[in-house]
C-alpha cells in the first residue's frame, strides 16, 4: 500500500491532547483532511467533542474536511479557542471613565476565520 507523511500543526485542544506542537505522521495515499482529524480522534477520544467544531488548513489555505493531502502537505488544525473556560477566575470589568476611553486606541485584531481565505489572510 502507498502512503505519504503530512506534518501536522497542532493548536489547543490537539497541542494538548498530544503535548507536542507539531509532528508528522505516515497516512494512507488517498487520506483527506477528515481521515486526519478521525485518526487523532482515535487515538484521543476526548478530541470527539470537537469534531465538528475544528476548522482545517493545508499549507496556509483553509480548506474543507473533504480535501485530498499530498505527499509534504502540512495540515492545521484549529479548534475554537476561548479565553475563559471553568479553571479560570471570571472578570469583573468596571465601567470605563468616559475620558479614559478616549485615549484608548483599537488594536488591529485577527479576523474571524470564516472571513478569510487563507490561514495567513486571518493574522494580517
Amino acid at each position: 500500500m502507498t502512503t505519504i507523511t503530512v506534518t501536522l500543526k497542532l493548536f489547543a485542544a490537539y497541542q494538548e491532547a498530544y503535548q507536542v506542537p507539531e509532528m508528522q505522521i505516515e497516512l494512507p495515499a488517498d487520506a483527506t483532511v477528515a481521515s486526519v482529524r478521525d485518526r487523532l480522534i482515535t487515538e484521543h477520544p476526548e478530541l470527539a467533542k470537537w469534531r465538528d467544531l475544528t476548522r482545517f488548513g493545508v499549507n496556509l489555505q483553509f480548506v474543507e474536511p473533504e480535501t485530498p493531502l499530498k505527499n509534504g502537505d502540512e495540515v492545521v488544525l484549529i479548534p475554537p479557542v476561548s479565553g475563559d473556560d471553568d479553571r479560570s477566575p471570571s472578570c469583573q470589568h468596571a465601567p470605563a471613565r468616559r475620558d479614559a476611553r478616549s485615549r484608548v486606541s483599537t488594536p488591529k485584531i485577527p479576523r474571524s476565520p470564516s472571513k478569510c481565505d487563507s490561514i495567513s489572510d486571518m493574522i494580517n
